[in-house]
């Protein structure tokens, strides 16, 4: 038995139900055809009203992994603290019947959750899954024994993704079809279904969670798998390449390589090939040449993991957190809708079923005509990023903690998810206001009686309510601000009748934070009545070291350049030189990381002439740009795979360099590193793992994850032991994500405990602002003070 076996088996005797055939499976990804459309029809009533019922929900751990049903049974993967697994319900029950130990959990990072990505694959009495550190095994269905095992980074060298591997297997015959991501011919492969052996592999290309398709085009059947930067046509059975396609994609791990294949009409396929469109192409094949035509790109249907479905001449999918329906023939956009939310459609019986990821369930029948629910219930309280899964009848779905089966059935009331009231704050003199103008004859002269009589806007009311109001023809309002979160929209509330919309919130009485609004899905505009884009509360106090300063205390900005062999290009670096700045005195110095945005708007230059001799003792500001392979999330340069050749670039070049231009101090007590978010991680990397450099560091928003804190918890030095001058400070309303569950507010709480813990008594304090530059420099003055005070 394979010491991996875990095999806890714990009804097998007495619950296994039978391995008949059913009438309709979910096998795998995508469902039976791999196109997230299920084949059975006369499912939901069309002249009868349905309603959604819950027949099971059982407890799950984190994970990615969609629901595979076949025999009565029902696979996932998911995870707990310790391991990934692949379990095995009874779909009648939801009885646990077995679970496999697919090895250790793999921890989210940079707003991703713990565990299994793939979904795994049944096939007869055997299922296949990829685990996310990129071991594929086969697993006996009846009791989880393990089969056979393949190590994909080791035997294929295969790209790691970004998040971990994640693509889904497929199969022909006896051929296991797998995107195993390496190069030199080794980014598909074909494994013997029974033993694992490699039958055939092909294509070179990065893979992220991109699934293969089996798709009948032209009469002939193929495998489809796309990379990053290729989509081939492939023989399953023998790997021999019919055609490819190359586009120009990205490597950015958000949203275009992530893109599933959808397949429309005929030979036409539709995917992502950038975060901002999506395209179709068609094929065709005369006398064994295969060619391919574009028909159309459509932005229409874009940034988002989310994949599209099609159904009777449309494609319905989502552009960013809005669902959209797509003409097939033009790529013309057809309806969009807000509701249901931001989640994962399949298709049933000629209708979308939809899970968003604040966990509620929606039916809607798949037309042109928008989007008419037709039945919704709020399923789960956590979050969701799985698709449902459709087999017998019934749905079965996933959140980060739990596992569920519900079913659809016909009912004289429809069940109907109760609607939220948002940016309604009851008994607020505002709310009053409107409430009144249900009585009122004339409402347009009443609301602008009312709009008259303010003296501000957004409307603030008794120190601790904001009032956001809009006055203009839209077809959509929304309001987007750090109140809510980020990548979340809130529909704004209209006045029936009128143009006039709003929203509430409570707010501290001195906080200061932005906002926008989002016009008719597309048009991000700022307030027209206060275009600042900031609310900013009564006890909110506008910091004085942001004033224009005297010119006879203006300090000066350079720029250094120098090759570096450690980056391999050549770098350039903007130093900031105080003003009366002399060689015949040595001077502290801060390395301030990630600072492009921060020099843009000038403000970081007024901030310091205003401070230096003021409140801080005269100080050379080095200012590093942001030079990682992805400036996306910069993710890897400061805290992933190359945060080591970070700290090498600072401490072995940037340094150096500096020190042998200007006369600054070279003790570690005279040095400080400066970073936020990421940065901040790859500040106290240094710091910590390298003692002789920097005692001196200020963190903005700390991303302090569970395996941030895994790492360096055990790094953080004894007081006892060093001197450190720890500046730290986190906003409020820094980065929080519902959709994705990241909150880099409670991280950096955590942070600051683990401090606290640790006993450091830092200086610095959470303000109840957001974590944009215009909001960070506002506390400027905080942070140099607290490491360059004047002596």
């Amino acid at each position: 038995m394979s010491p991996r076996f875990l095999a806890i088996v714990w009804f097998a005797a007495n619950l296994w139900p039978s391995l008949a055939i059913h009438a309709e499976d979910w096998p795998g990804w995508g469902g039976p055809a791999g196109n997230l459309a299920a084949l059975d029809k006369r499912v939901i009533p069309v002249e009868q009203q349905f309603k959604l019922e819950v027949a099971w929900k059982v407890p799950l751990g984190s994970g990615y992994s969609c629901v595979s049903v076949s025999n009565g049974v029902a696979v996932t993967g998911f995870s707990d603290d310790a391991f990934n697994y692949l379990g095995a319900f009874d779909a009648n029950t939801g009885a646990r019947l077995w679970e496999y130990q697919l090895g250790p959990v793999y921890k989210g990072h940079t707003g991703s959750h713990d565990g299994p990505i793939a979904t795994p694959l049944i096939v007869g009495d055997r299922i296949y899954i990829l685990d996310t550190f990129g071991t594929l095994f086969a697993i006996r269905l009846q009791d989880g024994q393990e089969l056979w095992t393949r190590d994909l980074p080791a035997e294929f060298d295969a790209y790691v993704p970004h998040y971990g591997f994640g693509s889904s297997p497929a199969y022909v015959g006896e051929v296991l079809l797998v995107q195993t991501g390496g190069p030199n011919r080794q980014s598909v492969a074909g494994f013997d279904m029974a033993t694992g052996k490699t039958l055939w592999s092909m294509g070179s290309g990065r893979v992220e969670q991109q699934a293969p398709l089996v798709w009948d085009a032209a009469g002939q059947r193929q495998l489809l798998a796309i990379a990053n930067n290729s989509l081939w046509g492939i023989e399953p059975l023998s790997g021999k390449q019919l055609w490819q396609y190359e586009f120009t994609g990205t490597n950015n791990p958000i949203g275009s390589p992530t893109a599933t294949l959808t397949p429309g009409s005929g030979n036409r396929l539709l995917f992502k090939d950038s975060s901002s469109a999506s395209r179709l192409i068609e094929l065709s094949e005369k006398g064994g040449e295969w060619s391919i035509e574009d028909l159309w790109t459509t932005p229409h249907l874009k940034n988002t993991y989310v994949p599209s479905i099609y159904y009777d001449g449309n494609f319905f999918g989502y552009n960013t957190r809005t669902l959209c329906c797509v003409d097939e023939e033009t790529g013309d956009l057809v309806w969009r809708s807000r509701p249901p939310g931001d989640g994962f459609p399949i298709l049933v019986d000629g209708h979308l079923v939809i899970i968003t990821k604040q966990g509620k369930l929606s039916i809607a029948p798949a037309t042109s005509k928008g989007y008419e629910e037709k039945a919704s219930m709020q399923l789960f309280d956590g979050l969701v990023w799985s698709p449902p899964s459709y087999a017998d009848g019934s749905l079965y779905l996933r959140s980060m903690t739990e596992l569920a089966r519900v079913d659809i059935q016909g009912s004289t009331e429809p069940s109907m998810a109760l609607s939220k009231e948002l940016g309604i704050i009851a008994n607020s003199r505002f709310e009053r206001f409107i409430a009144s103008l249900e009585k009122s004859d004339d409402r347009k002269a009443s609301i602008d009686d009312f709009m008259e009589s303010q003296s501000e806007f957004p409307i603030i009311e008794d120190k601790e309510i904001v009032h956001f109001v809009y006055r203009g023809t839209a077809d959509d309002l929304a309001i987007s601000t750090p109140i809510i979160g980020e990548r979340f929209d809130h529909q704004m509330n209209r006045v029936a009748g009128t143009d006039f919309y709003y929203y509430s919130a409570r707010l501290e009485p001195d906080a200061r934070v932005s906002y926008r609004f989002s016009k008719d899905f597309s048009q991000t505009i700022v307030d027209p009545l206060n275009e600042s884009g900031y609310v900013e509360m009564p006890d909110f106090v506008r910091p004085n070291h942001l004033r224009e300063p005297d010119p006879s205390r203006r300090g000066r900005l350079e720029t250094v350049s120098f090759d570096s062999e450690e980056l391999g290009k050549k770098i350039v670096l903007d130093v900031y030189l105080p003003h009366g700045f002399s060689s015949q005195r040595l001077y502290p110095v801060a390395y301030f990381n990630q600072s492009g945005i921060a020099l843009r708007t000038g403000m970081i230059e007024r901030a310091l002439d205003n401070l230096i001799g003021e409140s801080i003792e005269p100080v050379v500001v080095v200012f590093i740009p942001t030079l990682g392979t992805n400036p996306v999330t910069n993710y890897e340069e400061y805290a992933g795979i190359f945060k080591d050749r970070h700290s090498r670039f600072v401490l072995n070049e940037v340094i150096p360099e500096v020190e042998g231009r200007y006369s600054v101090k070279d003790s570690p007590d005279e040095r400080a590193m400066i970073g936020s978010m990421f940065s901040a991680i790859a500040t106290i990397h240094t710091a910590f793992n390298y003692p002789g450099y920097f005692n001196k560091i200020g963190l903005h928003n700390m991303w302090w994850d569970e395996g941030v804190a895994r790492e360096y918890t055990p790094q953080i030095p004894n007081p006892e032991s060093r001197s450190l001058v720890i500046y730290n400070d986190w906003a409020t309303y820094a980065y929080r994500s519902p959709n994705e569950g990241t909150d880099v507010v409670a991280s950096a709480r955590r942070f600051a405990n683990t401090l606290r813990g640790k006993g450091y008594d830092f200086t610095g304090v959470e303000h109840p602002q957001g974590d944009q530059w215009g909001d960070t420099i506002n506390r400027l003055d905080k942070l140099f003070e607290t490491l360059f005070p004047i002596r």
